[in-house]
């Protein structure tokens, strides 16, 4: 991540897609899977929901991130041995948003390795300690263990490609539920007028564990605020933006997201309910942009969430229909399995890399 004192600040694509459609008309309250999700006003709560600039974020401000990571096997044997005890082995490349007891949402890119274990971790602060522990208000304050879940099922849109950058989203269904607490919560989905809010000039929160300016990831959870950008402005400067189902966010030198970022939360925080008090939803992914922000004015562009909602209200399953152990790429065809010009072979440095700019 890079950005002022080290920080980054996520660009992600807002998007509710649908077969490449948007349903302008869509009312996810009344799809049959809303219930799947947490109450409205039981989700997007922080111990700490006020992020103003850039910093390490406090314990429990981001209960729904998730850092998402792989552990390579070359037999079936090695498989069935994974330990998630022993960390050294797990290797994390990407951000993702806890959204009910059984997935997490993320960006389509970061499924590279089909064959490996996938892993998602939540309740993380400091990737070194564990537990993670703060001097707040001159208190020390500890958050619980980490929680290393298993993915069963890696499920990404199936009208995403390899060599683009539309439908950059993902489910991942965990092998078991996690705790929920005070630092381990999912976020809001949006609803309501939100189905048809631009978002523009408004403050969002953007946080993760990417590079920052110095070239090496962070240590610590990170977060920045910045602005919706103006969507035709933006599609001025990416040529292949679609506005509809991709939101652009920044455009602040040394302010942006960059590797190890991707798939990570963008969040706006308000209220779409006169009967509820301002909550943390969800509006989009990180997705691509230009180099990490550090010379470059451009916005970042992020997965727009109300776009994709239908789909990923679609795909949700209760926990009757469990789904046997399995990661799969919708669209079978897709050579998001094989690494592309623009990427590296190894899981660590591939990875960990947003999605370039495009070229134009």
């Amino acid at each position: 991540m890079v950005g002022v004192q080290g920080l980054f600040i996520v660009l992600m694509t807002l998007c509710f897609v649908y077969d490449g459609q948007a349903e302008n008309d869509f009312d996810p309250e009344q799809h049959k899977n809303w219930h799947l999700l947490p109450p409205k006003d039981e989700c997007g709560l922080s111990v700490e929901p006020r992020i103003i600039g850039g910093y390490v974020v406090k314990l429990g401000s981001q209960p729904w991130i998730a850092r998402i990571g792989s552990v390579i096997h070359t037999t079936e044997s090695e498989e069935k041995e994974v330990n998630l005890r022993a960390r050294r082995d797990i290797t994390f490349y990407c951000g993702g948003s806890l959204i009910n007891q059984h997935y997490v949402v993320t960006a389509a890119h970061c499924f590279v390795f089909p064959q490996a274990t996938h892993i998602v971790r939540l309740g993380e602060q400091n990737v070194i300690t564990d537990p993670d522990c703060q001097n707040i208000n001159g208190h020390e304050v500890c958050a619980p263990p980490v929680q290393d879940i298993k993915v069963i099922q890696f499920l990404t849109h199936e009208n995403y490609t390899d060599s683009g950058t539309k439908n950059d989203i993902a489910l991942l269904r965990l092998e078991k539920s996690p705790e929920w607490n005070g630092y381990v919560h999912p976020v809001c989905l949006p609803y309501g007028n939100a189905m048809t809010r631009n978002f523009e000039n408004e403050n969002t929160i953007v946080a993760g564990w990417g590079v920052t300016e110095d070239g090496r990831s962070s240590l610590e959870l990170l977060a920045v605020q910045q602005k919706v950008f103006n969507s035709e402005e933006c599609k001025a400067r990416y040529q292949e933006l679609d506005p509809s189902s991709q939101i652009c966010v920044g455009g602040k030198v040394g302010k942006d997201a960059c590797k190890g970022d991707s798939g990570g939360p963008l969040t706006w925080m308000g209220s779409f309910d006169s009967a509820i008090l301002a909550r943390n939803y969800l509006i989009g992914l990180v997705s691509y942009g230009p180099t990490c922000g550090t010379k470059s004015e451009n916005p970042g562009v992020y997965t727009r969430m109300t776009y994709f909602l239908q789909w990923i209200l679609d795909h949700l399953e209760d926990e009757v229909n469990i789904p046997e152990v399995r990661t799969e790429h919708l669209n079978s065809s897709s050579p998001l399995h094989q690494q592309s010009s623009n990427k590296t072979s190894s899981i660590s440095s591939f990875a960990s890399v947003r999605q370039a700019l495009p070229s134009t």
